[in-house]
């Protein structure tokens, strides 16, 4: 994750010498919620939930791809869900919970997210520095999960802060970096802050902590001089989040504080953010080359808010799409707490106010391995409350009722290409094909265009959408309940819920079918590979059995 520094400052790529602002605005309506972390845990679950915000082409990453690959697929996106079309950038932070007086947890709404992009400078012969367009792949994290203190030195800890919008007069008087506790002073919003560093290394688009190759200016978060270690000057990103922590909605008593965010943290200090580059550096470039996007030379800028003053970048404003979402394969479907309280934090994160630093188990060996975006669960239609079932035999697919308990009901997701996935059943690993949308067959063992399919949460949480990408069209359930790929989304009949999903392990095999075959060795399903499964009416307690391998 390397460039030539010498070579990207010669060319003068986004080299400038004004102070540029804007601001990207980014919608409520969320491109994703949940355990993934692309920078942090790349492939895997990640040890709590985020919101995330920006370019469609969201997901789990990959150990195998390196950050110029991810920059790549992410500029790919077809939507974006905040206000610039030449901005694809991934933004994401904690999720925010109401911890209820009986230890329960309730998702908090928050009005969207707004990007500022600032360029400020320092002293001495910093005080005009040269800014650099972000380089192609940069990725970068502010603030630490960790984190349950402050220390009045730091510059890192000093770009964590909250505003209190109030009715109060008079009002709050400066900016905590930890969560307030009188009741009212929040009344009509709180905002979570974040300043991002802005100087950087001319090397690494990434380093082991997501940090060391980027650092703050020496003074403070939001300007000052970079150090000689990290000389390289970028736009300055700072979030501002609005949450709605009314405590006629959110009842708390005076001087207590009843907000957490998801990795355990009821202090504040453990607010955190991540940016995942997705800009067109040119564009980027030329805002920084040009003297009417400074806000000293442009009034008309309005500190930013009107983008469509700053000349490289107004013909990309755009409104960002509420109807981005990422098309990810269905993963880990978790309860979140959306408009209803749940009994636990996502994941495995123990509350802790500090002031030591987070020792929570979500942190560690306990979180489940993952093969790149490849889950195993149950489709149930959401308007017939039916499963999916293949017969292997005859290679078809019905619906039947629950429970759900059978190996000839599990499918899998696997990415394909291009966001997209396929579909196989559980037994012998065939691909769900819709031969010109004429419903569901298990095909081959192999994928070609007929095989793949996009997988999008849709607007009701915890149902999904399942595209097929040579139609267009979405699985579905007709009214006289056959199955059928020339539904719309807009139909109840084509929602789906995702059961008891479990991570498979790299390279595990299904063998063979359910016909009445052998299983494998000892070492595959330990002492059942003497046993016949034979069908599902006089065989429950071998497929009980050869479920539970693979953690049902």
């Amino acid at each position: 994750m390397r460039l030539n520094y010498l070579l990207v400052f010669l060319c003068c790529v986004g080299v400038a010498f004004s102070l540029p602002i804007w601001k990207i605005f980014c919608s409520s309506n969320l491109i994703y919620r949940g355990r993934i972390d692309p920078i942090v845990n790349p492939g895997a679950i990640s040890g709590h939930s985020h919101r995330v915000y920006g370019g469609q082409n969201f997901g789990p990453g990959s150990t195998t791809i390196n950050a110029t690959q991810q920059y790549n697929y992410l500029t790919r996106s077809q939507c974006t869900s905040c206000s610039n079309s030449k901005d694809l950038s991934n933004y994401w932070i904690p999720d925010l919970y109401y911890q209820y007086p009986t230890g329960t947890f309730q998702l908090v709404p928050n009005a969207g997210l707004t990007v500022y992009y600032l360029s400020r400078g320092g002293t001495g012969n910093q005080s005009q520095p040269v800014m650099t367009a972000f380089p192609e792949g940069l990725r970068m994290l502010a603030g630490s999960p960790y984190r349950r203190s402050f220390t009045n030195g730091s510059v890192a800890d000093k770009a964590i802060s909250y505003n209190c919008l109030t009715s109060q007069k008079p009002g709050p008087q400066g900016e905590p970096n930890n969560f307030p506790t009188d009741r009212w002073v929040c009344d009509n919003g709180l905002r979570a802050q974040i300043w991002f560093p802005m100087c950087w290394d001319g090397v690494n688009l990434d380093s082991a902590d997501h940090k060391s190759h980027m650092s703050y200016p020496i003074q403070a978060p939001d300007g000052g001089d970079c150090p000689a270690t990290h000389p390289v000057r970028i736009p300055g990103i700072f979030f501002e989040i609005l949450f709605d922590v009314n405590p006629s909605k959110w009842p708390h008593g005076q001087g207590t504080n009843p907000f957490v965010w998801s990795c355990g943290d009821p202090t504040g200090y453990g607010l955190h953010g991540d940016f995942l580059n997705g800009w067109d550096r040119s564009v980027v470039a030329a805002a920084l080359l040009d003297p009417q996007c400074d806000l000293s030379k442009n009034p008309n800028l309005n500190f930013g808010n009107n983008v469509k003053a700053c000349p490289p970048l107004a013909p990309y404003v755009i409104t960002g799409s509420d109807n981005c979402q990422a098309p990810l394969v269905p993963g880990l479907v978790e309860d979140l707490g959306l408009g209803h309280a749940i009994s636990a934090l996502p994941g495995c994160n123990p509350i802790n106010a500090g002031p030591q630093a987070s020792s929570a188990c979500a942190w560690g060996t306990t979180q489940p391995s993952v093969a790149p975006g490849t889950y195993r669960g149950y489709m149930k239609n959401n308007a017939t409350g039916l499963y999916l079932e293949v017969d292997p035999a005859n290679k078809t697919v019905s619906l039947v009722a629950g429970p759900a308990q059978w190996a000839t009901q599990a499918w899998v997701f696997a990415p394909y290409s291009n966001g997209s996935q396929w579909i196989s059943e559980g037994t012998e690993g065939y691909v769900g094909t819709t031969p010109s949308g004429a419903g569901l067959l298990p095909n081959r063992p192999y994928v070609s265009g007929w095989e793949t399919w996009y997988v999008y949460p849709s607007n009701v949480n915890g149902m999904y959408l399942i595209q097929a990408q040579a139609t267009g069209a979405f699985l579905s359930v007709t009214g006289t309940g056959a199955i059928s790929v020339k539904g719309n989304e807009t139909s109840a009949n084509s929602l789906w819920v995702f059961e008891t999903p479990v991570v498979l392990p790299v390279g595990t095999k299904f063998q063979p079918d359910v016909s009445g075959s052998q299983y494998g060795s000892n070492s595959d399903l330990g002492n059942n590979n003497s046993q016949e499964l034979g069908n599902k009416n006089g065989a429950a307690t071998m497929a009980k059995s050869w479920l539970a391998v693979f953690g049902f």
